[in-house]
């Protein structure tokens, strides 16, 4: 009786079970092409293997996909692998494929019999593609609307999938800006309004910061290859994807086509390895399945696909110089100021001449027609033009390299504390904070103790918080380091190089000036008549115009300088003396 109790109870008990032990790792074998399905199932689209060797398969319709993956991580096996499995249908006319490959048709030309639309050398091609890709979405908005609110392909209203390959190219790279705003404009109308009227976005690319796609986040489905930095993950995958287990960028050198997708249901990424395509199937694969001969029914073709680039009058462009600030090219471009004018001679008054030197000819002024500096090769003004303008080079050359410095150091040290933030859990935008406030607080504290020793206040918890911030921030930059004494040194140096050339600009600030002196009234100052300092002046005789012979000058005693005379001040006239005009000395 027990035992027929027991037999009920416990049914559902297995009674083997089976214990598998991997050995090794189950995607390291390359996956073959997957079978082509006759009618594609666009809800369940066969494209890599599982690491419990289960297929995985992509849902396309009323989605957009995106690829992200480093240089040679195997972002063709996934976009070849999508046409393989889309071959029949591209045959028999139930959905079109137009292909942008602005990498001239080195990935995608092989395949060119079964697009309906191909552009890869004419970027305004490219954007004329977008462009009616645009116009069939209106269309199809304007047929639809009140009646279904998900396309469903048809061969008389096809599917069309949009294959733009390095994607960067024509949202960042293109150096035309009218061009790649009129690019960015279609593709934003395509990424938020096609998914539903059939008109589908599949693109990869290999940066995907915001600055190179701006419109990441309306990508509903995200595959991520192998990457190079640990925060591109959660940029491909979403926020926390890497701290689930996708550690796509720690993938090894053979795991081309690997990568990290998230399964329907479930937060948790599941690594898969995309089927390889080899280049004999893809030419098989043209040869089989061709697009049809009306595949150009939705709009009329344009027969720009493989026209040249065409040519475009340069754009005026500054002078080529040195990176320089406006402000202080503006500077450097002043000319040197004017030499200073010599006062003329008063008329009526003989022109003090120098006396020669003991054993020296006699050398003519300039005004009489001798040589300016017979002496001297260099004038003082020049030289001292030469040292102004070596000195503006010098201090142009000093803000280059500290502005280069202060960048890059800052936005490191600013970039591990923002990692480290978000490594444990804290949201971007709180790591940006922390990162703001461990890094700056260091910089106003040096402030307030600088401030604070000039005054003769107490410096003592300003200099502690100092030392604690510095601390903490030389902690989160080898937080994350390799763990070895380069490794830390490495890690340290953008956080010291920012604190020590944050030192060195304060300690070259110049300190507050005195106050100036309060000077003294003018019925103070001594007043010293003018007669008492008499001018000396040696007259010009006039010219012998008889022939004599020439003679040796004899020299002439130096006179002894007279005292300086001191000007009355301004306004004040010198009694039984006529108004002073100037001085001649």
């Amino acid at each position: 009786m027990l035992r027929l109790v027991d037999r009920v109870r416990y049914r559902d008990r297995p009674t083997v079970v089976y214990l598998a032990l991997v050995r090794t790792d189950a995607l390291r074998t390359l996956v073959p092409p997957f079978p082509v399905p006759a009618v594609p199932d666009f809800t369940a689209l066969p494209l890599a293997r599982r690491e419990d060797l289960r297929t995985w398969s992509l849902h396309l319709l009323a989605t957009h996909v995106l690829v992200g993956g480093a240089t040679r991580s195997g972002k063709g096996s996934v976009l070849w692998s999508l046409v393989r499995v889309l071959g029949d249908g591209i045959a028999s006319g139930l959905m079109r494929l137009w292909v942008i490959d602005p990498k001239g048709g080195m990935e995608f030309a092989l395949g060119r019999p079964m697009f309906a639309r191909f552009a890869c050398k004419s970027f305004e091609a490219m954007a004329d593609l977008l462009d009616e890709a645009v116009t069939v979405l209106r269309e199809r908005q304007t047929r639809l609307a009140g009646t279904v609110r998900v396309h469903t392909p048809t061969e008389v209203d096809p599917l069309v999938v949009v294959v733009i390959d390095e994607m960067a190219a024509l949202t960042a790279y293109l150096q035309d800006v009218d061009l790649r705003k009129r690019i960015a404009g279609s593709l934003g109308l395509l990424l938020s309004q096609g998914a539903g009227v059939g008109v589908l976005v599949v693109a990869a690319l290999q940066d995907p910061r915001k600055e190179v796609l701006p419109f990441r986040d309306l990508f509903p489905t995200r595959i991520a290859l192998g990457l190079t930095e640990a925060s591109q993950v959660d940029m491909v995958l979403g926020d926390g994807a890497r701290n689930r287990g996708a550690l796509a960028d720690q993938m090894p050198r053979w795991a081309k086509g690997v990568g990290y997708v998230i399964l329907d249901g479930t937060p948790d990424p599941m690594r898969v390895r995309f089927s390889y395509v080899s280049d004999d199937d893809i030419r098989d694969m043209a040869r089989r399945c061709p697009a049809p001969a009306d595949a150009a029914d939705i709009l009329a073709q344009v027969g720009r696909e493989t026209a040249a680039e065409p040519v475009r009058l340069p754009l005026p462009r500054k002078p080529s110089g040195p990176l320089l600030p406006d402000a202080l090219r503006n500077l450097l471009d002043q000319p040197p100021p004017p030499p200073a004018v010599r006062p003329t001679r008063r008329p009526g008054r003989p022109e003090r001449r120098r006396p020669a030197r003991p054993g020296l000819p006699h050398q003519p002024s300039p005004r009489h027609g001798g040589p300016a500096h017979p002496h001297r090769p260099d004038h003082p003004r020049e030289a001292e033009g030469g040292a102004v303008m070596t000195e503006r080079t010098e201090s142009a050359v000093r803000l280059v390299i500290l502005l280069a410095i202060g960048t890059m150091a800052g936005a490191a040290a600013f970039t591990h504390v923002h990692d480290l933030s978000v490594a444990h859990g804290q949201p971007h935008w709180i790591g940006w904070a922390n990162a703001v406030a461990v890094e700056l607080m260091t910089i106003y504290l040096g402030l307030e103790l600088r401030a604070r020793r000039r005054a003769g206040r107490p410096v003592g918890l300003v200099a502690s918080l100092l030392v604690a911030f510095a601390l903490l921030s030389l902690a989160a930059q080898v937080a994350e380091a390799e763990p070895s004494v380069w490794g830390w040194i490495v890690a340290a140096v953008p956080s010291l190089a920012f604190l020590a050339l944050v030192k060195v600009v304060l300690s070259n600030a110049p300190a507050t000036p005195p106050p100036a002196p309060i000077p003294a009234p003018a019925s103070a100052r001594p007043s010293v008549d003018l007669r008492e300092a008499p001018e000396q002046v040696t007259t010009e005789p006039e010219p012998d115009h008889r022939p004599t012979s020439p003679a040796v000058l004899a020299p002439v005693p130096a006179t002894v300088p007279a005292p300086a005379a001191v000007l009355p001040p301004r306004g004040v006239i010198q009694p039984n003396r006529p108004h002073v005009v100037g001085i001649i000395r």
